[in-house]
């Protein structure tokens, strides 16, 4: 009966030295966000203020194969101001966030920067933890990967993930309006299938 108890005790101390040695959580998904850039140069002709035909066709091919959108930064470096402002003017008519960096450089070239951030995932399923007695009560190796994964996916701007964006200016007048109107009595009536002209599916 001793040595019965005895090995008992020793088990259960081992568990909770397991447990206690063991991190409370032991798996965490989350979603690597990497900055890249993409470059390009512009040259210019004899210091002239617009780039070639060639220089914007070339361009725009470097834009098209990187696939450029509306969460990249495009940084302006280089050349003079008036080949960066007419550069620059360019490409905002694309609806892109342009911006000027450095000081003035070599007339003849102008470098595109294009900055952008980008994901990768976890890998989903996990079930790298062995399914069994945890005395921790840890989570399991595939917890939230889903849903950390199909977040990562759908973001528009990876950059989101980690900081959120600045917020703009916002009007209260619609908001401070309605307010109004409740507070005088004169909240409009909601519409209703017999007051509704040409109701879909009425007679």
């Amino acid at each position: 009966m001793r040595i019965l108890t005895t090995l008992l005790v020793l088990l259960a101390l081992a568990g909770c030295k397991a447990t206690a040695d063991r991190p409370a959580i032991e798996y965490t998904k989350t979603n690597k966000v990497d900055l890249v850039r993409f470059e390009h140069d512009v040259m210019y002709r004899n210091g002239a203020r617009d780039p070639s035909t060639l220089e914007r066709a070339k361009l725009n091919a470097f834009l098209s194969d990187i696939q450029i959108g509306p969460g990249d930064t495009v940084l302006l470096d280089g050349g003079s101001p008036e080949q960066r402002i007419a550069l620059g003017a360019r490409l905002a008519y694309r609806h892109l966030s342009v911006r000027q960096t450095g000081e003035n450089g070599t007339p003849g070239r102008v470098s595109v920067l294009v900055e952008r951030y980008i994901v990768t995932p976890p890998n989903c399923p996990d079930w790298s933890k062995p399914i069994g007695q945890d005395f921790g009560n840890t989570p399991m190796a595939d917890f939230g990967c889903a849903n950390t994964a199909n977040r990562g996916m759908m973001v528009v701007n990876p950059r989101d993930l980690i900081r959120g964006s600045t917020p703009g200016p916002s009007d209260g007048e619609a908001v401070a309006a309605g307010i109004r109107r409740y507070r005088e009595g004169k909240v409009t009536e909601l519409l209703n299938e017999d007051r509704v002209t040409g109701f879909v599916g009425g007679q």
